[in-house]
């Protein structure tokens, strides 16, 4: 199944609104579930493979701990960590800490974590990364069934809007273009000018249609490896139609500006 997924580059047959959501969500649960865990070896390896330079890695507790990551980053200073933490205590003095041990961003998976996009706990993380001028980055897209939960809870589009505006200074990545909901995500955050979404598990025909509704100065490259393959999205990109200055935006000017990065971040010819 997910072979054929990839054969039409992340083209999804299937809605929010459709019957067939809710079938393929534990389809696609199985799978993850079957997906060996990466190493930072891996990951480099993959980057190698596709020409890329720089990686942020962001796999928030408890699938990953904030240290692993951190250590990981250490070891290899062509990955950039991202922390996430944990709620069941308040942020501040953990995303100090955090930031202080080499955080260059923030995650948040308002699934698998529990959390509200548009709550208190992300009102106040999101608060943290405007003060450390960090992105913060949300997952968005399915419901809780992707990860095996058996409480159903989503992710509205119109949440990151009421965050974005909230707190205005803060840079808020909307992850996966919410997956198959990206008609959704797209209309809702497009007046938003702090919010930013990567391209992850998206087809050419929906990059560019990001492109063409938000401008290419907020769009990201994305792969959620090692699930996503680094290659097959710089191959959409390359098959969305956009042009060079387009395409320049997502894979180098836009990481380096939020990322406050600059000569760091290069795609080098594979």
């Amino acid at each position: 199944m997910w072979n054929n997924f990839e054969k039409f580059r992340y083209r999804f047959a299937f809605s929010r609104e459709s019957p067939l959501e809710k079938p393929m969500e534990r389809a696609l649960s199985r799978i993850l579930r079957g997906f060996p865990p990466e190493t930072p070896k891996d990951l480099i390896r993959r980057m190698d493979e596709a020409g890329v330079s720089n990686s942020v890695v962001l796999a928030p507790p408890p699938v990953v701990s904030n240290e692993d990551v951190l250590a990981g980053c250490r070891e290899n200073p062509r990955l950039i960590p991202f922390i996430s933490p944990d709620p069941g205590y308040e942020p501040e003095d953990q995303i100090e800490a955090l930031m202080a041990a080499g955080g260059r961003g923030i995650k948040i998976h308002p699934l698998l974590q529990d959390i509200k996009v548009w709550g208190e706990y992300s009102q106040k993380v999101a608060k943290l990364a405007a003060k450390y001028n960090v992105p913060l980055v949300f997952h968005a897209g399915g419901s809780s069934r992707l990860f095996g939960k058996k409480c159903m809870r989503r992710t509205s589009p119109k949440e990151f809007l009421l965050l974005a505006r909230a707190v205005p200074n803060a840079k808020i990545v909307v992850g996966h273009v919410g997956l198959w909901e990206f008609p959704q995500i797209l209309d809702f955050i497009k007046e938003a000018k702090n919010l930013y979404v990567d391209i992850s598990f998206q087809s050419p025909w929906v990059i560019q249609k990001c492109v063409n509704t938000l401008g290419s100065s907020r769009i990201l490259l994305g792969s959620d490896s090692p699930l996503g393959k680094v290659k097959l999205v710089l191959e959409n990109i390359a098959l969305a139609g956009l042009n060079k200055n387009q395409t320049r935006d997502i894979l180098t000017l836009n990481p380096e500006r939020l990322l406050n990065y600059n000569s760091q971040f290069t795609i080098r010819n594979s």
